[in-house]
C-alpha cells in the first residue's frame, strides 16, 4: 500500500466531499471523459529522514491535489472539504501508519479551451505527509 492509496481512501471515505465529485478522484491525471469537479493527487517529491545508525523509518514526501471544476464557487467548496479531509488527519489505512497530514500551500488558476470555449477552475493544494516507512 502507499500514501497516494492512504489519500485516496481518506478523500473518499470524506461525505462532505464526496457529495460534491462523487468517485471523481484520480491519481496524478483525469480521464478524458471524466465529470467535474474531480480531484487528482500525486506525490512531487520524496524527503525521508536520515540518521547516521539506523534508518529512523520516516518520511515526509509532499503530496500535491488539483481541484478541477467550471464553477469557481464550485471548485473553492470542493478546495475547502479537501482540506477538511487531510488538514491534520493522522490514521492507518492499508498498512500505511500517516502519522500527520500538513496543509502547506494552496494556488490557483484558470483555464480556457478554445475548442469548447470553456473555462476551467483549477486550485492546487500542497500537504506534507509525514508516515512511517
Amino acid at each position: 500500500m502507499s500514501v497516494g492509496i492512504s489519500i485516496f481512501n481518506r478523500l473518499s471515505s470524506f461525505a462532505n466531499l464526496t457529495n460534491l465529485i462523487g468517485d471523481s478522484i484520480y491519481p496524478i491525471n483525469i480521464p478524458q471523459d471524466a465529470k467535474l469537479p474531480a480531484v487528482t493527487y500525486q506525490q512531487i517529491s520524496g524527503q525521508r529522514v536520515k540518521a547516521m545508525i539506523i534508518d529512523p523509518g520516516l518520511a515526509y514526501p509532499r503530496y500535491q491535489l488539483t481541484i478541477l471544476s467550471t464553477d469557481y464557487d464550485q471548485c473553492y467548496n470542493v478546495a475547502k472539504y479537501t482540506r477538511h479531509a487531510l488538514q491534520d488527519y493522522s490514521g492507518s489505512t492499508g498498512g500505511v501508519v500517516i502519522q500527520r497530514s500538513f496543509f502547506d500551500n494552496e494556488f490557483e488558476f484558470e483555464s480556457f479551451d478554445e475548442e469548447s470555449k470553456s473555462i476551467t477552475y483549477h486550485i492546487v493544494q500542497d500537504y506534507i505527509i509525514w508516515w512511517s516507512t
